[in-house]
């Protein structure tokens, strides 16, 4: 071999030495960007309002994020399965019959849900408050099936359809959120005069991104501190209203 290509060979080996070098040093998302397919509740208003957060957040990581809707349950057994990524949101009482699902501890947003009807309503505190009515839930979202548990209750796959039963008299009353009550709903519905429930809800990652928690967590911190929640609810609320 001629001196000169021993010396072209000896350069190329530094050079690729010192990028893999380069390479172990850089994170995993500088190394090669990762999409994170998280699933979510179709239809959920919440989660609308949770998603462009988490892929402002996950941006800062340098990680994109991939929003999946799918029925309630569907997405949970999804998720925790490691199908998914996560879930965009949800409430931590998921987290005994999911045991695979890492909460990032952050609250995201607090999630409450009131009962609505065409007729005015009086509080509704605890499951015998709804007496013989039959009340409609979306299927998949646990507190509200656990709420209804032994009542005259019918489970849909999504808001559309519920508030269709409603309007046409199929449900007494349906169990839901204002977010919701505003995109789908119209100004004859008659909300409890105090919420049933409220509980803060939060971002989850299956347990093989667990090293990522803490990452998304100061991220999310951020992302919420600058007011993103604040100016996505303003955008959707314009938005939900002028569809009215």
């Amino acid at each position: 071999m001629k001196p000169t290509t021993m010396i072209h060979s000896s350069a190329c080996l530094v050079l690729i030495v010192a990028a893999a070098a380069l390479a172990a040093m850089a994170s995993p998302a500088e190394v090669c960007a990762e999409t994170l397919q998280l699933s979510y509740t179709e239809g959920s208003t919440y989660q609308e309002i949770a998603t462009p957060i988490l892929v402002k957040a996950y941006k800062r990581l340098g990680l994109s994020v991939k929003a999946l809707p799918l029925p309630g349950r569907r997405a949970l057994r999804s998720s925790n399965h490691g199908l998914v990524d996560g879930e965009i949101i949800r409430l931590p009482v998921i987290e005994k019959d999911y045991p695979d699902l890492i909460r990032v501890p952050v609250p995201v947003i607090e999630i409450s849900n009131n009962g609505y009807a065409r007729t005015a309503l009086s509080p509704v505190r605890t499951p015998g408050d709804l007496g013989r009515r039959s009340v409609g839930i979306i299927r998949g979202l646990i507190v509200l099936e656990n709420f209804t548990e032994g009542t005259r209750r019918k489970m849909f796959n999504n808001q559309p359809e519920m508030f269709l039963a409603l309007a046409e008299g199929r449900v007494d009353l349906i169990l839901t959120n204002q977010f919701d009550a505003l995109k789908y709903g119209d100004e004859s519905l008659q909300a409890t005069p105090e919420p049933i429930q409220s509980n803060q809800a939060y971002h989850y990652l299956h347990k093989k991104h667990a090293d990522l928690v803490p990452r998304i967590a100061e991220a999310l911190t951020t992302v919420l501190r600058q007011g993103e929640r604040e100016r996505v609810i303003e955008q959707l609320v314009k938005q939900w209203r002028a569809r009215q």
